[in-house]
């Protein structure tokens, strides 16, 4: 499975890192956009993936109706982590672990202010517990 992430919005000159490891078996992509960048910044991974991924955010974790964008994301084999800026600039964004199974994506956990070790109790692989630090 190769993960693509496109970083997108004006100004913008992060860069996108994208690792396979072993015949496919995981790939990590992240993408860190600068704070004065996140309002105008939308990362995309592969369509299945990022759709699949901020429908189970909308239905599992968000509130409803609530618009937000998925500013970073990282996907690790049947693991991923993303950040959410709510696009109501008076509300703060949100980290979440998401799991893959066959019924598709969910939300295992999500908040602020959580450490690499909250992450790990969470069931998180530990290149993304690291990945959620940064």
């Amino acid at each position: 499975m190769q993960t693509l992430v496109m970083l997108t919005g004006a100004g913008c000159t992060d860069s996108t890192e994208t690792t396979t490891t072993g015949a496919g078996m995981s790939a990590t992509t992240s993408v860190a956009p600068s704070m004065e960048e996140t309002s105008s910044t939308s990362v995309t991974a592969a369509p299945s993936d990022e759709d699949a991924i901020r429908e189970s955010i909308s239905r599992d974790f968000a509130a409803p109706d609530l618009q937000f964008t998925l500013t970073r994301l990282s996907v690790v084999g049947d693991w991923a982590g993303a950040v959410v800026q709510p696009q109501d600039p008076g509300m703060e964004g949100a980290a979440v672990l998401l799991r893959r199974d066959v019924e598709g994506w969910t939300v295992v956990d999500g908040g602020t202010g959580y450490t690499r070790e909250d992450w790990l109790a969470s069931g998180a692989p530990p290149e993304l517990a690291e990945w959620f630090g940064e």
